[in-house]
Parts: structure tokens; C-alpha cells; sequence
């Protein structure tokens, strides 16, 4: 009897588990170390910023045309933002107080890096797969500005889903995706027509030596678009301008407001790096779906440049773009103590440009640039740039414009 009891006083400290008596605080110990643990997605930052000083002098033509080009200073961009990645998951989340908005949205998504068949699919608010000038990020472009073509035609970012992938070692790039036609500067886009872009980039590289110091581009962007409200229009500022600063040099060509059902960007690209030498060049071609008829633009710009201190452009073969110039020997290298360094990473560069936006009703003009450019990378992260353009206009039934526009910038970023 005596023992029965005492049993009894026991079985209270014991758990069944497993089917063996288990002490119940050896229990409680289990379920603490299996309590599941959170990891936070990493975060890294990025910063940029642009200051800008431009002046500009016209002819009495360009002045009756345009009005006086305001010489300005200021900042192009300024921009924060964070990226990282979560598992099979990365995300960018970035900023910029500099453009229209202040502040407003540049890149903002989500990806799934490792999607079967698929490869990478993104969604949020960024550049649409069309153009190697356009999707070659700000800070690895050879001018201050992308050519008139880009202002006048491509799509810049927009809100959208997108797949991207790579194939034959990384030589074929893909990406395409659906996308709102015309989201504003914080990703918002409303309206009950047909307002979305189906878009599409394809590049190959038949040439591919040393790393990327010899190489051959070409590519081909394609979009079907459904103007926002059933008007699309066409127009380009200077290949110089400032961000939110009003006033802002005025459009130098311009359809203004057309009526359409819809419209085609058709986009081939050719691209070639032999060492210090490269060479970039591409089109868009717009035919525009009116009610009766369909008219068509043009754009189209050619570019060449040159390292004089022995530097390579360099090629990224994950998108089909071109990333980030290495000095040989940085003019301020990363050490606090001792003189300066070597003569950084300098290259000289030209471009011609032209929009045409006449056809048949539409008159809105024509527009050729020559640009020359002079970039001084002092180390990986920070340049010193200086640009002349010569900017010509023609129009129908009013005399030809002669323009000349002067920038210099100073830009830092990580």
C-alpha cells in the first residue's frame, strides 16, 4: 500500500514520449532547442549623386524657336537605397531626390533568382528589357546623358513582371516581361484602356575574348504598347539637362498629343569593345496604330570612345550590359595616407544622335546632336566629366536652329 502510494506521488514528473517515462523538465529542455529561429534578409546600401553645371549659346533661329536655354546648376540625381537577398530571393529598394517626385522611386522589387525554365522572374517598378543605352545603369555611361533616341522612345521604368535568363555560358541573354504602359514616378498607372506594354530584349555575343577586352554585341528589343488614355507623344529635350530643375531646357522636337490605338518599338543594337576602343550604336523604329492609318518615327545615335590610360569597357554578360570602369591605378586610391596615385582611368568619346517625328500629319520636327565627351574616373567610385553638344534642329516651313550646350559634372556612388 505504502509503495502504491508513493508511485502515485511520482507519475505526476513523468511524460509519456516515444513510449519511455520522460522527465518533464527533460521535455520542456526539447521544445526551447527546436523553437524555430527567424533569419532577416540581408542589407546593403547604395548612394549616388550628380552635380551638374551647364551653359548654353544659340543662335537668333534657335532663341525665336525655343526661347533663351537657361544656363543651370545643380543636382541630376541623388539617390539612396538598400538591396539584399533572402534565400532564393532578392529585393532592391531605391530612391532619388533629385528628379520629379523628390523623393521618387527607381528601382523597387522583389526576384526569384533560381525559377525553373524561367530563370529569374522580377516584380515591382523598374526598366523595362529595351535598349542597351537605356538599361546599362546612369553611372557606367560613357555621356552625362543617353542620346535624344532614348527620351524620345524608350520606355524607362515602369511596373511590371519579368522573366530573365542566360544560356551558352552566359553568351544569350533573355528577358521579357508585361508591364504597365506608363507608370508615374512612384509606379502608379490608372485607366480602363488597353494601357500595357508587352516587352522584350535579346542579346548574343558571337565574339567573346580576354575577359571582355575583345567582344561583339548585338541585340534586338522589342515592345507592343497601348498608350495610356489612347495618346502617345514623342519628344526630346538637349543630351543636356538637369533633374527637377524648373526651367529645365524646353523639348527641341515634339509631336505633341496623338491619337492611337497602339504602337510598336522595334530596337536592333550592335556594340564592340577591341581594348582601349569602343564602339556602340543603335535604332528604334515606332510605327503608330492611328484609327485610318499608321505613321512612323525614327531614332538612331552612333558612338565611339577611347581609354587613353589602357582601361577596357567592361561587359556584363549576366544582362547584356556594360558595368563598372577599374582605373589601372586610381588617381585617389582608397589609402588616407600618402600622395596621389596614378592618372586614374581617362577616355576621350563622340557621339551622333538624330530623331526624325515627321510623317504624315505630324510635323514634329528633326533633331541631330554631336557630342563630345571627356571622362576622368579618379578611382572606381568617383568621375569628372565634361561634355560639348552641338544640337541642330529642322523644322518644316521655319528656319533651321543651331545650338551649342556646354556640361561638367562631378559624380560620386557606391
Amino acid at each position: 500500500m505504502r509503495l502504491y502510494c508513493f508511485l502515485l506521488l511520482l507519475l505526476p514528473g513523468f511524460v509519456h514520449a516515444d513510449d519511455a517515462l520522460l522527465p518533464a523538465a527533460a521535455t520542456t529542455a526539447a521544445v526551447v532547442e527546436k523553437k524555430p529561429t527567424v533569419e532577416l534578409p540581408s542589407v546593403k546600401w547604395t548612394g549616388q549623386f550628380q552635380t551638374d553645371m551647364l551653359g548654353f549659346t544659340q543662335d537668333e533661329a534657335s532663341r525665336q524657336q525655343y526661347g533663351l536655354l537657361p544656363n543651370a546648376v545643380g543636382f541630376r540625381r541623388a539617390r539612396i537605397g538598400m538591396f539584399g537577398e533572402y534565400g532564393a530571393m532578392d529585393y532592391r529598394i531605391e530612391m532619388d531626390f533629385g528628379l520629379a517626385g523628390r523623393p521618387t522611386f527607381l528601382d523597387v522589387y522583389a526576384r526569384l533568382v533560381d525559377v525553373p525554365v524561367l530563370g529569374r522572374v522580377r516584380v515591382g517598378h523598374y526598366f523595362e528589357p529595351y535598349s542597351l543605352e537605356r538599361v546599362t545603369p546612369n553611372r557606367f555611361m560613357t555621356f552625362l546623358e543617353r542620346s535624344s533616341m532614348d527620351q524620345a522612345f524608350v520606355p524607362a521604368r515602369n511596373l511590371g513582371v519579368m522573366a530573365s535568363n542566360n544560356f551558352a555560358d552566359d553568351r544569350i541573354s533573355t528577358a521579357f516581361g508585361v508591364f504597365r504602359a506608363d507608370s508615374d514616378a512612384f509606379g502608379n498607372d490608372t485607366g480602363n484602356r488597353f494601357e500595357m506594354a508587352l516587352t522584350g530584349r535579346v542579346t548574343g555575343l558571337p565574339i567573346y575574348a580576354n575577359d571582355g577586352e575583345t567582344l561583339l554585341h548585338v541585340g534586338l528589343g522589342y515592345s507592343f504598347r497601348g498608350p495610356n488614355n489612347g495618346v502617345v507623344r514623342f519628344r526630346a529635350q538637349p543630351e543636356l539637362r538637369l533633374g527637377d530643375a524648373n526651367p529645365n531646357p524646353p523639348f527641341l522636337v515634339d509631336t505633341g498629343n496623338i491619337a492611337a490605338n497602339a504602337y510598336h518599338l522595334i530596337g536592333p543594337e550592335l556594340a564592340a569593345v577591341l581594348g582601349p576602343l569602343s564602339f556602340q550604336a543603335e535604332a528604334t523604329v515606332a510605327p503608330v496604330l492611328r484609327r485610318n492609318d499608321t505613321v512612323v518615327f525614327y531614332a538612331w545615335y552612333s558612338e565611339v570612345a577611347c581609354f587613353l590610360t589602357g582601361e577596357h569597357r567592361p561587359y556584363a554578360k549576366n544582362n547584356g550590359t556594360f558595368g563598372r570602369v577599374t582605373p589601372l591605378k586610381d588617381f585617389l586610391p582608397a589609402q588616407k595616407a600618402g600622395a596621389f596615385g596614378g592618372p586614374g582611368a581617362i577616355q576621350v568619346a563622340m557621339r551622333l544622335s538624330q530623331v526624325y517625328l515627321n510623317d504624315g500629319s505630324i510635323r514634329g520636327g528633326q533633331l541631330t546632336e554631336f557630342t563630345n565627351g571627356v571622362n576622368w574616373h579618379l578611382n572606381s567610385f568617383t568621375r569628372i566629366q565634361a561634355n560639348y553638344v552641338l544640337m541642330m534642329g529642322d523644322y518644316d516651313k521655319r528656319p533651321s536652329t543651331v545650338s551649342h550646350g556646354f556640361g561638367l559634372r562631378l559624380g560620386f556612388e557606391f
